[in-house]
């Protein structure tokens, strides 16, 4: 009983102090404080004006031997284990390179609500969740990008670690049924690129893309996934120590290109394991 009592006391005030905050690009303004009455318009304001406290590589180039992390934006009003809720409405792109937090930070769509972007970056970071959110260049078409979303270790800005992806949808388009073959090459966009280590891909789904989620990380899960009509492969596994499960894999769009026959490619060099596939 004593045990319980102190587990409780030492995580009850660390749960307690985790802050929600919201987002309206319809009905808000970046002038209010991102409380549930007086949302903030952009989610982009707040990495442009320092509102998230995280930290970042004391230099760069990033240096595995010589690199540490410093303290960023500290004692902005975001912190690790917050949540920032998002309404719905078009959000264009997300960039967010160089934010490692100390605890999670998820960026959701509030309950009942359809954020949109076009393709998100996550570049060089640690401890975020992308929760629930819809991602689709169909409302804003751009050649720019490949990836709907790009879970990046970058050589210069560093590796990205311990990020979750979970209930989210993905399309290059909601209806491919007109589209031809040379639609499909110059449309289809890629679903999720994940390099980096512990990251946790879950409960999404993707439809009407190239490459379903190709995968570089090492000690990874894949899981409860749902990748249907694509032209590559569903799934390309490439990273070590990595779990694939429960993933659903259907083709039911254009033919695959010859080169690519299967719907699955992986080549780990260490332990890999899939189940129930």
């Amino acid at each position: 009983m004593l045990r319980c009592l102190l587990f409780a006391l030492l995580v009850l005030p660390t749960l307690s102090s985790a802050a929600s905050f919201y987002v309206d690009p319809i009905h808000g303004s970046d002038s209010s404080d991102g409380s549930f009455s007086s949302p903030w318009k952009s989610l982009n304001y707040l990495f442009n004006n320092g509102m998230i406290e995280s930290r970042q590589w004391n230099s760069l180039p990033y240096n595995a031997s010589t690199s540490y992390l410093v303290e960023k934006n500290s004692g902005a009003v975001i912190q690790g284990g917050d949540i920032i809720y998002l309404r719905s409405g078009h959000y264009g792109e997300l960039s967010i390179i160089s934010y490692y937090n100390t605890a999670p930070i998820t960026i959701a769509a509030e309950q009942g609500n359809v954020p949109v972007f076009r393709n998100i970056l996550l570049r060089s970071g640690s401890n975020w969740v992308l929760s629930g959110l819809t991602v689709s260049p169909s409302a804003l078409p751009d050649a720019s990008f490949s990836y709907l979303i790009d879970l990046d270790s970058h050589g210069w800005t560093g590796p990205v670690h311990s990020i979750k992806v979970s209930g989210c949808k993905l399309y290059s388009t909601a209806s491919s049924g007109s589209w031809s073959r040379e639609d499909w090459n110059r449309k289809a966009k890629n679903g999720i690129s994940v390099d980096g280590t512990d990251m946790t891909v879950s409960h999404n789904s993707l439809t009407n893309v190239n490459f379903g989620i190709s995968l570089g990380a090492s000690h990874s899960l894949i899981e409860w996934n749902r990748i249907e009509n694509f032209s590559g492969d569903g799934l390309r596994g490439l990273g070590d120590h990595t779990v694939f499960q429960y993933n659903t894999i259907s083709d039911t769009g254009w033919p695959r290109h010859p080169s690519c026959p299967s719907s699955t490619t992986l080549t780990p060099m260490l332990p890999l394991l899939l189940q129930d596939n």
